[in-house]
């Protein structure tokens, strides 16, 4: 049977339980997105979480998750962490004014903090203003975001 013709709405209204089974292989896929499906089918399309959808994606593609999980482990970080910076990373490049609105400063805040010459700038006019550097960074991110969003 052709699941992609049914009715998700119908079928699923016809059961009285609904009951999800997995087999450990496939604990990352763990529904295949059945609850993010009825999610979508039941909630108005605003709720949705593009990096959180982006992330579902990956974890679908067993060697792109096994990428994920390869990064995560060679950079020292969480897989969480890196399955986050993944689905902002498509976030972004899919659509980078919605990316830059729900993201922009934080966005620009890990630009600024990556690059040392720019740090260097930022924390020379840190000291000459009298604030803490962690301020003059949030101010020089809000900056750049607010210049970004101008030109779209």
């Amino acid at each position: 049977m052709n699941i992609s013709i049914l009715n998700l709405r119908q079928e699923v209204e016809k059961q009285e339980v609904i009951f999800l089974m997995i087999i450990e292989r496939f604990p990352h896929k763990f529904d295949w997105t059945f609850i993010d499906q009825l999610y979508a089918l039941y909630t108005h399309s605003w709720l949705k979480d593009p990096v959180y959808e982006n992330i579902n994606k990956t974890m679908q593609v067993g060697p792109w998750y096994g990428d994920i999980i390869n990064r995560a482990a060679l950079r020292h970080i969480s897989l969480e962490e890196a399955l986050i910076e993944e689905g902002k990373f498509l976030f972004y490049r899919n659509d980078t004014v919605n990316y830059l609105i729900n993201y922009g400063q934080d966005h620009f805040s890990r630009i600024i903090s990556d690059n040392p010459v720019w740090m260097e700038h930022v924390r020379g006019k840190a000291i000459q203003k009298g604030i803490p550097l962690k301020e003059m960074i949030r101010l020089d991110a809000e900056y750049m975001w607010e210049q970004k969003l101008k030109k779209f």
